[in-house]
Order: structure tokens, then C-alpha cells, then sequence
């Protein structure tokens, strides 16, 4: 994703990197607040942004871990910007890991999905045990976001919703558009300009990622199929 022009590089969110750099910023907490708000409606008060790690098994990068407060209600939540599939036994170890869990009133993991199948736009999940079909843990939710769905969406929608415009935002890979779904909306806008600002210092180690190469053959499948018509 070389550009000619430094102004003209993009490193999209669903790079696991700038979604840290953008959610987890402890000078910054509007983006995170934002984000909450658009995907549990909810107004947060305030959000204490985490620093846990499990062993290596479950080590993984793109998890951001905060806890929210809104109105009398704690939250744990674990936010998985880039997901693909999701694994409630390693929320549930996290969930158990953390001191202040046993006085939250509730654990939210957020997945960000990538990768099917989904049943909807927007899934939510508890956690039931296998054998009796009992809710095994009463205040876990789990929801997964079906991020591609509703980007493409957002090419036939001709006045989408902030939280259809947000949730496309999340994968966008092209700079004009992810300006177009953010125009109008302060958050947004602060958003974008942030991403705008890191693209150019994160773009070498976009270069190298996974996230990378997915994009990139996503691209030449859709220029392929371009050619063809």
C-alpha cells in the first residue's frame, strides 16, 4: 500500500496496530467512548483501558480490555477489533483473571469480525454449557459484528446511520471513502484525522502484516472481477 504521497497513505483500523493506537489511548478516551456507544447504545462515563496479558496461547494484540461505567452499571469488556471466529473459553479466563470482575455487573466481549459465517449484522451470544443447555454464566454476552457486511452495505444505503457508517469505517482501506463515511460527525472526523496522522508512521509495519496481504489479495480478486464485466 506504497503511495507516491505521504498525505495519500492509509492504514485502515482493521490493522490491529492503529485500532491500539486509536481505542487505547490514554490521553484520547472519545474514540473508545464512541465506539461504545455506537455498538452497546450506551452513554459511558468514564473507561478505565486495561493492560492484561494471558499466556502465550491466548496472547493476543488486537484485544482491547477496559472497564466502563455507565450510569451504576461496571462493565468488563474486551474489544477484538480484528477477529476471525471468536473463543468464549479464553473471554472466560480473561473474565476470571481480573480483580474487579467480581464487582462488575457484567462482561461484554466485542468481536469485530472478519471472517463467517455470521447470522446477521450484528449477533449476540451468552454461554451456555454444552450438555444441559443451562446458562452457564449469567452476566457474559458475547456480539459479533459482521464489520465487511456492513461496509458493503454502505455502497447501496443512501442515508446509512452513524453506527453503519462507524462499523464500515472499522475495515475500510480506501482513504476517500473512509472520509466520506466520516464527514459531518465530530467523532468521526477526529477519528479519521487520527488514523490520517499514523498511517504514514505505521504504514512499514502495515506493509509487512497480515492484515496486509488479506487486503491485498481481497483487491485483486475485486479488479480481476472489475475487468471482466
Amino acid at each position: 500500500m506504497k503511495k507516491d504521497n505521504l498525505n495519500d497513505i492509509w492504514v485502515p483500523l482493521k490493522f490491529s496496530l492503529m485500532a491500539k493506537k486509536i481505542f487505547s489511548d490514554e490521553t484520547d478516551k472519545e474514540p473508545i467512548k464512541f465506539l461504545l456507544k455506537q455498538i452497546l447504545n450506551i452513554e459511558v462515563e468514564d473507561v478505565n483501558l486495561l493492560d492484561y496479558e494471558l499466556d502465550d496461547y491466548y496472547k493476543d494484540d488486537s484485544a482491547i480490555d477496559l472497564i466502563a461505567i455507565a450510569g451504576k452499571e461496571k462493565m468488563l469488556i474486551e474489544v477484538k477489533i480484528n477477529e476471525e471466529g471468536y473463543d468464549p473459553n479464553r473471554s472466560i479466563k480473561f473474565m476470571y483473571m481480573i480483580d474487579d470482575y467480581k464487582t462488575c455487573d457484567s462482561f461484554i466481549q466485542i468481536n469485530i469480525d472478519y471472517d463467517g459465517p455470521h447470522e446477521g449484522l450484528i449477533c449476540e451470544y451468552n454461554y451456555f454449557t454444552d450438555k444441559t443447555g443451562e446458562m452457564r454464566i449469567g452476566n457474559f454476552k458475547i456480539i459479533r459484528i459482521d464489520a465487511p457486511l456492513y461496509n458493503t452495505l454502505l455502497f447501496f444505503r443512501k442515508n446509512a446511520s452513524v453506527k453503519e457508517k462507524f462499523i464500515g469505517l472499522l475495515c475500510e482501506y480506501d482513504k476517500k471513502r473512509a472520509k466520506m463515511l466520516t464527514d459531518g460527525n465530530r467523532n468521526m472526523e477526529s477519528i479519521y484525522n487520527k488514523i490520517a496522522n499514523l498511517s504514514s508512521v505505521l504504514n512499514e509495519e502495515f506493509e509487512k502484516s497480515e492484515e496486509n496481504r488479506k487486503i491485498s489479495w481481497l483487491n485483486q480478486i475485486k479488479n480481476n472481477f472489475d475487468m471482466n464485466k
